[in-house]
């Protein structure tokens, strides 16, 4: 684990704010990361030949989780030392030469998003710093360390073989994923942080011994959840990111060779979880050089670990110097390790659709028509490959809803694709993809109805062009025999013209577009016509 405040990335382009690539190089990207002890920024650099190195790291210590957990709201007196520290990062960045913030992204995570008046947060930074934070929601946490695991897989391939463990316990949440030779069998977010303990704990008048029984079910009921989801004989090892055993290494082995992933031994850990929970937070503040947030959060995560291992039966952690910063710059990297990251996103979505009988030959048909029909659309009606990954999910999940009830089916889609856990998915996208699903059949989405009214002009445009392409190629497999297996097609200025091969009767599929398909002509303009060919 390097102590450096540089490490390389093989195989990886940066693009500009714009979009497009910088093939001459250098290109510098920035990632700010509001966390609940700090606020990080890494400020990444692209060489000619496409390599990452982290050219600058900083941390400040402010801590909103102090009083995100404590009172419920982030209080002006902390607000104001966040202001301070953005724009003291604002002026690294422009050193660097970073004044276009299309190249530096600014995220925020459990202590701004569970804050009460975060909107009002966020309006004030954006007001007096000109940066625009983005609370990064859990579906984007887990997919971005997903990334920063297969960069560790990268490196140390016998790291990937059989089941690994991949858990970040923060200062209030704690991230885990769970990887079977490389694939995602499992992820989730628990609300059990250590900052977030240790303060909502503090505010009870109790001896510190009970303060330590209570810490110490917390992490049982969360450790049981665990066990109870993948078993407790089923984990080959455990990969943990975070400082804080990055600072536990280094203090049990001060006079090691550094690695970027080191080898710590549970039973050291335990010994010096008990120093820690022994020491005051005045006595780690002056011996390490922590803030006060990061020396409370310290026992807390050393408890949870070794509990964890223990559950585990293992004998030893590996931890990594991964960050949640490089991982947000290989993703706004768009680097060849994003395209792994939509099979295991569809997997996951495959999954639900078999929890729930959906009848799967039909729903990777429609998938299938579905992105035919949107290739031949996209490029002259905006949508964007994040609309393909929406479309996809609602095609599959379209139907889910029967498991409910066969009436109003699709409206049942709505709520169960929305109350259903998916791997890398964001909040957004899956209302939208729920919404897809929801306008696949019967009414066309009006102003008045529920989800809809909250989305904004370019979102409703989205469902109703997602939903308009499903509508017709749940049409074109009406018999559910999967017999139209594909199609030519040609667009002209007024009409789209899709003409099926070894197909000689269509009448059934010509019926139903007749009911289905007028929603696709207002939408897009294009009258439907559907041709057999030879």
């Amino acid at each position: 684990m390097s102590k450096s405040t540089t490490s390389e990335v093989s195989n990886l382009t940066l693009h500009r704010g714009s979009g497009d690539p910088n093939p001459a190089g250098p290109y510098l990207a920035a990632v700010i990361d509001i966390g609940a002890t700090s606020l990080r920024m890494a400020i990444g650099e692209v060489n000619s030949e496409g390599r990452l190195r982290i050219v600058d790291n900083v941390k400040l210590p402010v801590s909103l989780g102090i009083d995100t957990f404590t009172v419920g709201r982030i209080e002006k007196k902390t607000a104001t030392a966040m202001v301070r520290a953005l724009l003291s990062c604002r002026k690294k960045l422009h050193e660097f030469g970073l004044k276009d913030m299309a190249s530096v992204r600014v995220v925020a995570t459990s202590a701004v998003r569970e804050a009460r008046n975060r909107v009002e947060f966020i309006d004030q930074v954006f007001n007096l710093t000109g940066m625009e934070i983005e609370p990064i929601d859990e579906a984007d946490v887990h997919r971005v360390t997903y990334l920063e695991v297969l960069g560790v897989f990268d490196e140390h391939p016998e790291l990937c073989q059989g089941r690994t463990l991949a858990i970040e316990i923060g200062g209030g949440s704690t991230e885990v994923i769970v990887l079977q030779d490389g694939e995602v069998i499992f992820s989730n977010t628990f609300r059990m942080g250590s900052l977030r303990m240790r303060r909502t704990l503090e505010g009870f008048r109790t001896s510190g011994e009970r303060i330590r029984e209570i810490m110490e079910s917390e992490v049982a009921r969360v450790g049981d959840r665990l066990v109870a989801a993948i078993g407790a004989d089923q984990i080959d090892r455990m990969l943990v990111m975070g400082g804080d055993m990055r600072l536990a290494a280094d203090l049990l082995y001060p006079n090691r060779e550094t690695s970027d992933v080191e080898v710590v031994d549970v039973q050291d850990l335990e010994k010096l979880f008990e120093e820690v929970w022994s020491t005051s937070t005045d006595q780690l503040v002056g011996r390490h050089q922590l803030s006060i947030a990061d020396a409370e959060s310290f026992a807390p995560a050393l408890m949870a670990y070794t509990d964890l291992a223990h559950r585990f039966n293992l004998k030893n952690f590996h931890v990594t110097d991964t960050n949640l910063r490089e991982g947000l710059l290989l993703d706004m990297a768009g680097m060849g390790r994003s395209a792994k990251i939509r099979p295991q996103i569809l997997a996951s979505v495959r999954a639900v659709a078999q929890k729930y009988g959906v009848d799967e030959k039909h729903a990777a048909q429609v998938s299938h028509l579905s992105e035919q029909i949107f290739g031949v659309l996209a490029s002259d009606y905006g949508l964007t490959e994040n609309c393909q990954l929406i479309l996809q999910v609602a095609a599959w999940l379209h139907e889910i809803g029967m498991f409910v009830n066969v009436r109003s089916y699709h409206k049942h889609s709505l709520y169960l694709i929305r109350s259903s856990e998916f791997f890398g998915i964001s909040a957004k996208n899956l209302l939208l993809a729920a919404l897809v699903a929801r306008y696949h059949r019967r009414a066309v989405p009006q102003p008045t109805h529920e989800f809809y009214n909250t989305l904004d002009r370019r979102d409703r445009a989205t469902v109703c062009k997602l939903a308009a392409i499903l509508r017709v190629a749940k049409a074109l497999d009406v018999s559910r025999n999967g017999r139209v297996a594909g199609f030519e097609a040609n667009r002209t200025t007024t009409k789209l013209v899709l003409n099926v091969f070894n197909v000689s009767d269509l009448t059934m599929e010509g019926l139903e577009l007749q009911y289905s398909g007028s929603m696709f002509e207002e939408t897009f303009g294009l009258k439907l016509v559907l041709t057999t060919g030879n």
